[in-house]
């Protein structure tokens, strides 16, 4: 089983902060800003009983909380709107972007409890009910996991070269990701390999 996330892992939360967190049992909605890098954007049209139901965490690093506590009027017990924060310290990466990976890919360790799971992007804000999405993506399908299409792209050679012409991370280290894919079988997008199941 390993370590208990956020214990002396790279990525440490307050004892406090995972007791809390484990306390979450239907549906967690998280993000994460690290690095100061977005502006915390507040979750529109969520219900009453959502509120309720619901937990809603955003991972932020010391730097980010200075800002949000210096600078945000809804700030209040580690909490603006509906976001609670959550401090992460002895943080793996120097890149923001690397970081905001760790919970994004792990929120089934970090919150052991829930049901559900909803990832937003620091970038973007929820306007819908987290139910909703639920319901529409999950529910009526019958489906246990969903992912939303990017915006622009679907081929993940063209995310790679995209990625390397923003100079978000190493060009060598994007080059040998590809490589790896590759090796396992991945081929260019298109449209003939839809629908994509989950092999059920």
């Amino acid at each position: 089983r390993g370590k208990k996330p956020g214990q002396g892992t790279g990525f440490d939360i307050s004892d406090d902060d995972l007791l809390e967190m484990e306390q979450c049992r239907e549906l967690v909605v998280a993000s994460a800003i690290f690095g100061n890098y977005d502006m915390i954007q507040h979750p529109r049209n969520v219900n009453e009983l959502s509120k309720a139901n619901a937990c809603f965490y955003m991972f932020v690093d010391e730097e980010t909380m200075a800002y949000v506590k210096n600078s945000s009027s809804l700030y209040k017990d580690n909490k603006v709107g509906l976001w609670r924060l959550v401090v992460v310290r002895n943080l793996p990466y120097e890149d923001p972007r690397r970081t905001g990976k760790i919970p994004k890919l792990l929120l089934h360790r970090l919150f052991p409890n829930v049901r559900f799971s909803v990832w937003i992007d620091a970038k973007l804000q929820l306007v819908v009910d987290p139910y909703l999405l639920l319901e529409r993506f999950l529910w009526r399908k019958n489906s246990s996991f969903a992912i939303s299409r990017h915006y622009r792209r679907f081929d993940v050679y063209e995310e790679a070269e995209a990625n390397k012409a923003a100079g978000k991370y190493d060009n060598a280290s994007i080059d040998e990701q590809i490589d790896f894919y590759r090796n396992e079988g991945l081929t260019h997008y298109s449209p003939a390999k839809l629908p994509i199941t989950s092999g059920r």
